[in-house]
């Protein structure tokens, strides 16, 4: 990256990342390059053996430094420590307790904007929970849940969710999106939504857009699982990375949703952010037509989050709870790849349970010592009916299924 007036250049988006968050990355950054030149004085010093300068030169080094900008937060092991960093971008503030947002093979790379592009994920080998042992921690999770002992519980969910939807996932080989985007002829398959091909190119994006959003999907059994926990005012959050908006279309209360990656029920100019109806950028999506701003003539996008941008204000406004008050955490349809979203699970205490339903366990959940967790692989709605089946909340969950069937009917899906 390279600094520039509150900005960032991307080398692969060929942009600057405008988000006056990045403030205090600036300021990181500054004193990073004060640091250097220090160190480029006390080497000059040392060669003319002036150790009375050399002196002074190393005490100004300790109170420009990384160090101060960060303070006390950090010790001098924790300088290029990712959780420490995101937690002074962010402002979230862990125990000691707390674990690395994000595993080791990442320390030193700052992501400060959602980004698909690297997965965190490295191909090292990880030992797994043997299978009777992960059984028994299921039973016993099971039976707390049943007996009443979590009242806020907070769901985080990814595109799995969705499947079942007939809306695909990113990465699944052969039927993921990433791998269904060879015929609008992108540079790379994430280019679709990063902000700097955008804005060059929006095309391909309103016309991969159009066979998005063009038709109603039946929300699944998992969305109204997370509604059947709002019912029983046992929800305390829903944080998603989706932006197919089928949480709303559930019945999930907007005061209990934060869509971390935004919605595109709303839209703005990329240049003058003037904001777009939802009519117009609806519109727009469905003819698979870029929009393009009346007063710039820059393109318009929705309001969903593109590499190169940071995530919404409101999104992320609540994320502190996820650390306070979260008593049961459970995360769904997503493999924990994207920055920031991977690092929300490990804000919570690591006594706090965590119910992972996937069809592969994130690895993030067996790099980080000392986590509880508990998996269940595989289809997230056949797990789900599972569960509710195991905790004896079946007939209740089945009554709040015929909403969906009339949703189904009224919508003809």
């Amino acid at each position: 990256m390279e600094l520039s007036n509150f900005c960032f250049w991307c080398y692969k988006c060929n942009s600057y990342v405008f988000d006056e968050s990045l403030k205090g990355v600036k300021e990181l950054f500054e004193n990073k390059k004060r640091l250097q030149q220090l160190y480029s004085e006390i080497s000059l010093l040392e060669n003319d053996n002036k150790e009375e300068e050399k002196k002074s030169v190393a005490q100004n080094k300790e109170s420009t430094g990384v160090k101060s900008v960060v303070g006390s937060v950090c010790t001098n092991n924790e300088l290029n420590d990712p959780e420490t960093l995101s937690e002074r971008f962010f402002g979230l503030f862990s125990d000691s307790e707390s674990h690395k947002a994000i595993p080791e093979e990442t320390e030193g790379n700052i992501e400060i904007s959602v980004d698909n592009s690297e997965d965190i994920q490295s191909e090292e080998e990880v030992t797994y929970k043997d299978p009777e042992v992960v059984k028994a921690e299921k039973g016993v999770l099971i039976k707390r849940i049943a007996g009443g002992e979590f009242k806020k519980i907070v769901v985080m969910t990814g595109a799995g969710i969705s499947v079942n939807a007939g809306i695909p996932d990113f990465r699944t080989p052969g039927t993921g999106l990433y791998s269904q985007l060879a015929k609008y002829n992108l540079p790379y398959p994430e280019a679709v939504f990063s902000l700097g091909y955008f804005a060059t190119n929006p095309k391909p994006f309103y016309q991969l857009a159009k066979e998005m959003f063009h038709k109603k999907y039946l929300p699944t059994k998992t969305h109204y699982f997370i509604r059947f926990l709002q019912s029983k005012n046992l929800l305390l959050r829903n944080y998603t990375q989706n932006i197919d908006n089928l949480e709303v279309e559930a019945g999930i209360n907007k005061e209990l949703l934060r869509q971390v990656h935004g919605t595109p029920t709303h839209g703005h100019c990329i240049n003058c952010r003037i904001e777009v109806s939802e009519t117009e950028i609806m519109q727009a999506m469905n003819k698979g037509e870029p929009m393009y701003c009346k007063y710039c003539n820059s393109p318009c996008k929705p309001d969903i989050v593109f590499f190169g941008e940071g995530l919404p204000k409101e999104a992320i406004e609540t994320i502190e709870e996820v650390k306070t008050e979260c008593d049961l955490l459970i995360i769904m349809g997503s493999s924990l790849t994207v920055l920031p979203f991977c690092a929300f699970p490990l804000f919570s205490p690591k006594h706090v349970p965590r119910l992972v339903i996937n069809n592969e366990l994130p690895k993030i959940f067996e790099r980080v010592e000392g986590l509880n967790y508990v998996f269940m692989k595989g289809d997230c709605d056949k797990n789900i009916q599972e569960l509710v089946n195991s905790l004896g909340w079946d007939k209740e969950f089945n009554e709040l299924l015929k909403l969906r069937e009339e949703y189904k009917k009224r919508y003809n899906l």
